[in-house]
């Protein structure tokens, strides 16, 4: 809340506490069925199931606006010793078993091949935002891989809306080469 009225005084808003995925429905519940939303998905991990979001995409205005973690999360929970610690969560996160086979080709050629890294990540990235198109979202706007300072890939940025306008927009406004930072800085300085 104080982050909030930091820059929106005014602004009447409400922070539920506790996991999205069980909170989802009486948040939902809280926006009328006809309104624009959009919600921001943030995860620190893979929290976010793909049912939740199939519970947001029911509303025919909704928009996302996710944190898509896969330098941070995924391939962190696909390693062979984590196998069946973490088959089910990363089931859930991207709503089927489509992932297994994307997994075990990167570790069948591992070894062969330097560049199965960059393959995999964009394999991994496709499966998830077909699994939003899936759900009604057909604009999707993805940033390039967000990196740490040291160069180290971290996750992208996803926009899913059902409306062109929003696709445009956010495509302008997700661009990270070094042409266009000057765009972001002026979207995150309040």
């Amino acid at each position: 809340m104080l982050r909030i009225k930091k820059y929106c005084d005014s602004v009447d808003a409400t922070v539920l506490k506790g996991d999205c995925n069980k909170n989802i429905e009486k948040i939902l519940s809280e926006i009328p069925e006809r309104s624009p939303f959009l919600a921001f998905i943030d995860p620190e991990g893979l929290e976010v199931k793909m049912d939740t979001i199939k519970m947001i995409s029911q509303w025919e205005k909704a928009e996302l606006y996710i944190n898509y973690p896969y330098d941070m999360a995924v391939v962190r929970n696909i390693a062979p010793t984590l196998y069946e610690a973490t088959h089910r969560t990363i089931t859930e996160f991207f709503g089927s078993e489509e992932w297994i086979p994307i997994r075990d080709e990167l570790y069948k050629k591992k070894n062969i091949d330097s560049n199965i890294s960059d393959i995999t990540r964009k394999r991994f990235l496709e499966l998830y935002i077909s699994k939003l198109k899936e759900l009604g979202f057909r604009k999707i706007a993805c940033s390039d891989v967000i990196k740490s300072d040291s160069g180290h890939p971290l996750y992208f940025l996803i926009h899913a809306s059902r409306r062109g306008i929003a696709e445009k927009t956010m495509k302008e406004v997700m661009k990270v080469d070094k042409k266009h930072r000057h765009i972001q800085k002026k979207l995150f300085s309040l």
